[in-house]
């Protein structure tokens, strides 16, 4: 069971409220960018899938539009895990300005190949 966000910055531990989000393994090009994210001096571009496994990322690192909207939950006024989009990438709250601009540019590129 993850107790805390690989973001090295972060110092969130469970907690209600945030969710926790699993490296997206099987889309090696959108793993590698949370890799470059989240800027963890113990991960690279080059870490093993098996490595990142027991890894997540906690919602405080994804803006609002990362998420998918749940019209039933919300009308429910739902308080569980919330999905998110294909495209999310962590940039917020990760202490290094240029990776999230650079995410930011990388996102907007893979939402208008998706559109």
């Amino acid at each position: 069971m993850v107790s805390s966000c690989i973001v090295p910055s972060c110092k969130r531990r469970r907690r209600t409220g945030l969710s926790y989000y699993r490296f997206p393994v099987k889309d090696a090009e959108r793993c590698k960018l949370w890799l470059r994210a989240v800027n963890n001096p113990k991960y690279d571009e080059d870490t093993a899938v098996d490595c990142l496994k027991n890894h997540r990322v906690c919602s405080l690192h994804f803006k609002p539009e990362d998420f998918e909207r749940h019209l039933v939950w919300e009308a429910m006024g739902g308080d569980g895990v919330r999905k998110l989009r294909p495209t999310a990438v962590p940039s917020l709250n990760l202490d290094h300005g240029e990776t999230s601009t650079c995410v930011e540019q990388v996102r907007q590129s893979r939402l208008t190949m998706l559109l």
